[in-house]
This record gives structure tokens, C-alpha cells and sequence, in this order.
């Protein structure tokens, strides 16, 4: 039988049309359908990101166009950190300070000096002791020059600091008092640690008890009076420097109190 060859089949009308009923005879493909996201993975395109409900925030517009998301505040990038980088050789690290903690920078001269820059003054008595307690705080001030005074005394006590400039802050609250209130007590002390006293001095003779607040301040001098009697006792070992009056009263020495 001869074969056609490929010029033979295409210009051979009947060759044609057997093989165009042949083809009308063959059985029709099945379809397949696709789901959506199968057929957009086979097409080679992205799955289509799922529609944002605008019901869970009806004000949310999407991203500022004008706002600066790259840097750290609003107006822009830091130029530099101001801190002083971690010490690689310090397993702890340099920046790694507990958590509200506040920690300061200072030379290591102002810390073998012993340089005071907050100082807290706690006054018993009432408006003379506080009066008289004036010249203290100057020699405070030429002492420790810069240095930051609070005072720390009872409600009548309080008012005279309103006339000395070299007081910063003045707090209610009576050392007098042998049985404050837990709740004024607590607070107090917790006014005074947040503050971060370098030297905490104090007027009123010093038993165990007073020594005790004087110590949970958690200042680093703690300076006051101690009983020259027998209800001292004890009160020095919370204390860093101590010292016992002539008399149970030391208002009676006026202006050399």
C-alpha cells in the first residue's frame, strides 16, 4: 500500500475528509473544574488575600501617607543614642537595669567625694524647730553646691518653707507621730525611695523605730540624732553616722540647735 506523503495528504481532498470524520467520531473530553485557589497556584499568581471585615474598626483608615513609620519619634530618627554602649566584656551588660529603675551617670570622682546632689531633711517639731532649721539648710547648700533639698515635716511645720528658696519639695508628714497611719506610713517611705536620696538627715531623736524609716528610705547617708538615754539603743546600727544631744530637746540651744 503506498503512503501518502505530507504534500500528498494536504492536497488530496478525500484524505481530508476522512480524517475530519474520523475526528467527529471520537468520544468528547471530560471537563475538570478547578477551585479558585488551585487554579490561581497552577496559573502561577498569588492566592487572593482574604478582604478586610470594615466592621471591626470602622475608623481605620490604613497607613498615613505623611507619617514617618521609619524612624523612632515623629519627627524623624535619632541621630544618635545618647547612652553609652553595652560593655562587651560585662556578662550583665551596661544598659540592662531592672525594671523602673532609673539609673544616672556621674563621674567616679563625684562617687569617691562622696558629692550629695539630693538631700532630704526630716524636721520634728513644729513652725520654730522648722524656722530655726533655716541655717541648716544653707550650709547644706555651700556644703554641696547644686544640691537638690527636699524637707519632710509636719502640717505647721510645713508652711515656713514656704519663704526659703533653697527647699525644693516640702511633705507633710509628723515625725512626732509614735503610730502613723500604715497607709501614710508606706507612702511616705515610698515617696522617699522614688526620689533617690544620696543623704537623709533627720532632727528627731532616733530610737530603733525612726532609725528604721531612716534606713528602708534606702538613701545612701542616713544622718540623725539618737536618744542619749537608754532608748537609744540599737538605733546606730541603721544609721550611718549618729550623734547624741546634750538634752532630750534640742530646740533649747535656739539658733545652734
Amino acid at each position: 500500500m503506498q503512503t501518502l506523503t505530507m504534500s500528498t495528504y494536504m492536497a488530496t481532498p478525500m484524505a481530508r475528509a476522512t480524517s475530519t470524520v474520523a475526528a467527529a467520531n471520537l468520544p468528547e473530553p471530560r471537563q475538570c473544574y478547578l477551585l479558585p485557589g488551585r487554579r490561581a497556584r497552577l496559573a502561577g499568581g498569588a492566592p487572593s488575600a482574604k478582604k478586610k471585615n470594615p466592621w471591626l474598626d470602622p475608623f481605620d483608615d490604613g497607613p498615613d501617607e505623611d507619617f514617618d513609620y521609619t524612624g523612632v519619634y515623629s519627627g524623624g530618627k535619632q541621630e544618635e543614642d545618647p547612652r553609652p554602649p553595652e560593655d562587651p566584656a560585662n556578662p550583665y551588660g551596661f544598659l540592662r537595669f531592672p525594671m523602673a529603675y532609673m539609673p544616672e551617670l556621674d563621674s567616679l570622682a563625684s562617687k569617691v567625694r562622696g558629692d550629695v546632689r539630693r538631700a532630704c531633711c526630716v524636721v520634728s517639731g513644729g513652725v520654730y524647730e522648722n524656722v530655726l532649721f533655716f541655717p541648716v539648710v544653707q550650709l547644706l547648700k555651700d556644703r554641696y553646691p547644686g544640691v537638690l533639698i527636699d524637707v519632710v515635716a509636719s502640717a505647721r511645720g510645713k508652711q515656713v518653707y514656704e519663704m526659703c528658696k533653697n527647699v525644693r519639695y516640702a511633705n507633710v508628714y509628723d515625725p512626732d507621730n509614735e503610730w502613723p497611719e500604715p497607709a501614710e506610713y508606706t507612702h511616705q517611705l515610698g515617696v522617699m525611695k522614688n526620689r533617690y536620696y544620696d543623704m537623709i538627715l533627720s532632727t528627731k531623736l532616733a530610737g530603733t523605730g525612726h532609725a528604721l524609716f531612716l534606713f528602708m528610705s534606702s538613701a545612701r547617708e542616713k544622718v540623725g540624732y539618737v536618744y542619749p538615754n537608754v532608748n537609744g539603743a540599737g538605733a546606730g546600727l541603721f544609721l550611718t553616722e549618729m550623734f547624741k544631744p546634750p538634752t532630750t530637746n534640742l530646740s533649747d540651744g535656739g539658733y545652734n540647735m
